[in-house]
């Protein structure tokens, strides 16, 4: 209608790849609402470009009425305490979603040379069960701690106290704790897969997310040293997606969008 120019934001577009994911009622709702939201819009934001080249191939979303604008992550004010730990902690910050592929890092921590703490925190969803029965396989009891969701000051902490940060999700469209990772200065191993790659540039080791040996093997590297210089890479990288640096690309999509 006139003096109306609708943006849209849209986060990701997981239902395209893996659709079973999802419950009959929310695909349905995802399948209606996506398309005619892209066909309207004047402006279609994504937080990456993973995400609007999807969007381009499904529905036919012209480049010109796209824009990218990253979710914006700053450091936090102050260095939390570390835990006083007696292993190399790795970190997975993730809801239990399938996609989030928790099974494999569990797998691959049986197999490590280094004998490392694996913390999962984070909302329970449907691979609690799974997760819970590879840790008892593999005599894991030890070594895994299942936290849940847990006050922003403990997990402050846990990322004061991480050697790295471990994500073999098999889709992102962006990944806020690949970022929040990087501008804490915490080593990051992710899954090649989906918007991983863009978010995280030179900044991660990249491991086929279902590759046992190639995640047992990129974690033991870095616990071993080459942490360190992942650790300053993603600083830089995690430039990129601050508050300052993304308010213009922000103001300039909506500045678009009113002008078309």
């Amino acid at each position: 209608r006139p003096g109306f120019n609708p943006a849209l934001l849209v986060h990701d577009v997981q239902y395209l790849t893996y659709p079973r994911n999802f419950s009959r009622v929310k695909l349905a709702y995802l399948k209606a609402q996506i398309p005619r939201g892209v066909s309207q819009a004047n402006m279609v934001m994504a937080p990456t470009r993973y995400v609007i080249d999807r969007l381009s191939g499904a529905f036919g979303l012209d480049p010109n009425r796209a824009a990218v604008v990253p979710h914006p992550i700053d450091a936090p004010p102050t260095q939390a305490v570390p835990f006083d730990v007696d292993r190399p902690v790795i970190l997975y910050p993730a809801i239990t979603y399938p996609h989030k592929n928790h099974v494999t890092l569990v797998r691959a921590l049986a197999v490590m040379r280094n004998e490392a703490t694996l913390v999962l925190t984070g909302g329970s969803a449907s691979s609690e069960n799974a997760i819970r029965a590879e840790v008892e396989r593999f005599g894991l009891g030890d070594r895994v701690k299942r936290l849940g969701r847990v006050p922003v000051a403990e997990l402050e902490r846990w990322w004061a106290t991480a050697s790295v940060m471990a994500c073999p999700s098999l889709y992102e469209g962006f990944g806020a704790p690949l970022v929040e990772a990087m501008v804490r200065k915490v080593p990051v191993a992710a899954s090649r897969a989906a918007a991983i790659p863009e978010v995280v540039g030179d900044a991660a080791v990249l491991v086929d997310p279902l590759d046992v040996g190639a995640w047992a093997a990129a974690l033991d590297r870095i616990i071993d040293g080459q942490g360190t210089e992942l650790a300053e890479r993603g600083q830089v990288r995690a430039k990129a997606f601050t508050t300052e640096a993304v308010t213009p690309q922000l103001v300039q999509a909506l500045v678009a969008c009113r002008n078309r």
